[in-house]
């Protein structure tokens, strides 16, 4: 970036962070699909995961592989859909 302003770098840089989305909270995830009647033994068995690691999402934080993210947010989809629907 030979000849570039400081001041143009700084703000390209703060636009790319301002368009990074959050984290995704998989604890809330687990949470919603208990309250909506699931138990997290069944969420495991649905996603082909231990009961064990769906335990350790749900009361340490621990982060789902990216297989087991897109199975739960498939499992999900439905059960928000339906929060939104009847809210």
């Amino acid at each position: 970036m030979v000849g570039c302003r400081p001041q143009a770098v700084s703000e390209l840089i703060s636009k790319c962070l301002r368009t990074i989305p959050p984290p995704v909270d998989w604890r809330e995830i687990l949470l919603e699909l208990v309250r909506a009647g699931w138990r997290l033994r069944l969420v495991a068995d649905a996603i082909n995961a231990p009961p064990s690691t769906a335990q350790d999402w749900f009361n340490d934080g621990a982060q789902p592989d990216f297989e087991y993210t897109r199975s739960l947010l498939k499992l999900h989809a439905p059960v928000i859909t339906s929060n939104r629907l009847t809210a």
